[in-house]
């Protein structure tokens, strides 16, 4: 017999959502006191889970609950997205540099960052995320700040 839409959804659906929880659950961990939170990358990342967070809802059809949650949040928004950062935007303040113009970044060693995706475009997913959540998360601050 044929799995229906439904069950599928909650095949696939159930999985993923106990790996965002956890995940996000170990997120909150690192604003613990056992870490010091590097501005610049915590509010990235916050900002960007967020985003994510609202993109699924917006998904699913609930963007009253989009609008709830901001105001029990306190904040007052429109129940779409934000739109993504452009190019120009993130680089007002730099001078001009040639698309796809390579800037070194110091501390940053992209053969690394290559050799993950690489993993990731071959299939194997769980150790590419692994490796690129331990490059990215060993950047120092300044790196994230060249990179911007």
């Amino acid at each position: 017999m044929s799995e229906t839409k439904s069950e599928k959804f909650l095949r696939i659906g159930a999985p993923r959502f106990e790996r965002a929880y956890n995940a996000m659950k170990l997120m909150e961990n690192l604003g613990g006191r056992d870490y010091e939170i590097v501005a610049l990358t915590g509010g990235a990342w916050v900002d960007n889970l967020i985003h994510r967070a609202v993109k699924v809802a917006l998904a699913f059809g609930m963007e009253s609950r989009v609008v709830s949650a901001a105001k029990r949040a306190g904040l007052d928004i429109a129940p779409t997205a934000p739109p993504p950062v452009t190019r120009e935007a993130a680089t007002a303040n730099r001078e001009a540099e040639p698309v796809g113009a390579r800037r070194p970044v110091s501390g940053v060693d992209r053969r690394d960052i290559r050799d993950a995706l690489g993993q990731l475009q071959r299939g194997d997913t769980e150790t590419g995320i692994k490796n690129l959540r331990k490059i990215v998360l060993g950047w120092p601050p300044e790196a994230w700040e060249e990179a911007v």
